[in-house]
């Protein structure tokens, strides 16, 4: 069973998911990441969070245009942080540009 949550606070924007598998306390690793090139909130840092969540093994997904950071809780059994960083480099936005994001790892745990 798969509960899933979106809020979307000024700005920031998370999306999480939580099983009852993880609730009884499933290893999860917490990055957070410095994403540069963001020029907006609906566009990039929405769509940037949308791309991360739909990874499997991605638990959560936050990503604030505010601040330029995004905060990404996954099972590393099932991903790895150099994939997080891959489609957030990757990701187009629509404005016909690849290559116009930059995530450097701020940190890990």
């Amino acid at each position: 069973v798969t509960e899933e949550t979106m809020m979307s606070h000024g700005h920031l924007a998370k999306k999480e998911k939580k099983t009852k598998k993880e609730k009884k306390g499933k290893k999860v690793e917490t990055v957070n990441v410095l994403i540069t090139g963001m020029t907006c909130q609906a566009g990039c840092a929405n769509g940037i969070r949308d791309a991360v969540y739909r990874i499997k093994g991605v638990k959560s997904s936050e990503v604030s245009f505010e601040n330029q950071t995004g905060t990404f809780i996954f099972d590393p059994d099932k991903v790895s942080v150099d994939k997080i960083v891959a489609t957030i480099e990757s990701f187009n936005s629509g404005e016909g540009m690849t290559g116009k994001y930059k995530a450097t790892i701020i940190s890990k745990k």
